[in-house]
Formats: structure tokens, C-alpha cells, sequence
């Protein structure tokens, strides 16, 4: 991922890499290429720190601070979690490619997607809350919709599975890597790391739980 976990980077077959976003945007046209120009942006920002100078503040916070609800934010779920969502990098009518996720999982953990998963990555992948400092400060459990985070932890996946009686697909971590996240093939999304629990039986419904606050305030 690239730009504090903004966007997506992509690679084509012909070595050319892409950031993806709401639009997709050429890199550069080679991997040594992109590396440099990575490497030379992560410089400039290098260059701007300073020691006893706080870090700048993650992008999700700055953006969660001017976002608006959509207008038809209700009739899929409440305001807040609206809200949440695109400060961390969803918006209405967001399909970005999933077949990297895919083609990596089934080489390194055997794990092949399903339908279900496919659609909610398609639409929430790379989206999430991050951590901050201090943790009393953190209105929402920090998650990040990431399959890859499960890349060597097909074993963990497999026995969640098992314990759930269900086949599952990873489709992310919550709580700093503590529960991972998994998706069954009719939608219903699991937590857990050493048992498992039904987090949610709807996609949707997965997503208001996970932007639900640690100390509610009022009711979504």
C-alpha cells in the first residue's frame, strides 16, 4: 500500500506499477523504477523529522475530521460508521481488483476465494481504522480489511474454520493483530486467534460492528 494506506499498489504483467484508488494511476513503468520514486518520497518526508517533534498525524485522522456522511448513509447503516468508512478510504461504488490478494493466498496458504469475499474485498479491501497513540484516545478498535495479513497463518484460518464448522477466507486483522478476521462463503464475518466467534452474520452488519465505538456514546 502506499500513501498512508490510501492506495493500493498494483503491478501489471508487463512490470508496470499502478496506484489504485477511486482512479487507477500509473507509477512508473518498471519495478526499479517505482522503487526509486517510493524510496525518493519516503526520503522527503525522512528529511522533514526531527527528534522530540511528535509524528504527523495518520491521513484517517485528518480526513475523519472533514468528511461528510452520504445522503443515503442510513439505509445501509448508521451515520457514524458511514463516516468511518470513508476516512478510511471507502466510497460508494468502490470496485478495486482483487487478484493479487488472490493469486498470492492460494500460492502461499491455499486459500481460495469465494464469491462473498471477493465482492466485500472488491469494495472494503485495504479500508480500515489505524492505531494512535494513546490508546484511550482511540474511539474505534483499530482494523485493517487486509487478506495478505493472514499469509502465514493458514493454520490459525484452518482451525478457526474448523471450530466454526464453516469454510472461511481471511479478509483481515482487528486489536493491533490480535483477531483475525474471516469471511464464510454465505457473508457471515468470524473473529478470533485462538477460538472464534460470529462477529456478524452480514457483511454490513460486520462492518457496524467493527466501527462500533469502545465506549459507546450513543446508539448507532
Amino acid at each position: 500500500m502506499a500513501d498512508e494506506g490510501a492506495s493500493l499498489l498494483g503491478i501489471a504483467e508487463n512490470g508496470a506499477l499502478h496506484l489504485v484508488r477511486d482512479r487507477v494511476e500509473l507509477l512508473a513503468t518498471s519495478t526499479d523504477q517505482a522503487l526509486d520514486r517510493l524510496v525518493e518520497a519516503q526520503g522527503a518526508r525522512s528529511a522533514l523529522w526531527t527528534p522530540d517533534v511528535p509524528a504527523a498525524e495518520h491521513a484517517f485522522w485528518r480526513r475523519l475530521h472533514t468528511v461528510e456522511t452520504g445522503p443515503d448513509a442510513e439505509r445501509r447503516w448508521c451515520p457514524e460508521t458511514d463516516r468511518v468508512l470513508r476516512a478510511g478510504g471507502w466510497f460508494p461504488g468502490r470496485a478495486i481488483p482483487t487478484e493479487t490478494w488472490e493469486s498470492i493466498l492460494l500460492q502461499t496458504g491455499e486459500f481460495e476465494m469465494h464469491d462473498a469475499a471477493r465482492r466485500f474485498l472488491a469494495e472494503f479491501g485495504a479500508v480500515g481504522v489505524p492505531y494512535r497513540d494513546p490508546w484511550d484516545s482511540m474511539p474505534w478498535m483499530q482494523f485493517s480489511l487486509d487478506p495478505l495479513q493472514a499469509i502465514w497463518d493458514g493454520e490459525i484460518i484452518d482451525d478457526l474454520a474448523e471450530q466454526a464448522g464453516v469454510e472461511l477466507y481471511p479478509i483481515g486483522m482487528r486489536d493491533r493483530g490480535n483477531q483475525h478476521l474471516a469471511m464464510a462463503e454465505d457473508g457471515a464475518v468470524y473473529a478470533g486467534m485462538d477460538s472464534v466467534w460470529l462477529l456478524a452474520p452480514t457483511p454490513d452488519e460486520a462492518l457496524q460492528r467493527l466501527t462500533g465505538r469502545i465506549q459507546p456514546t450513543a446508539s448507532c
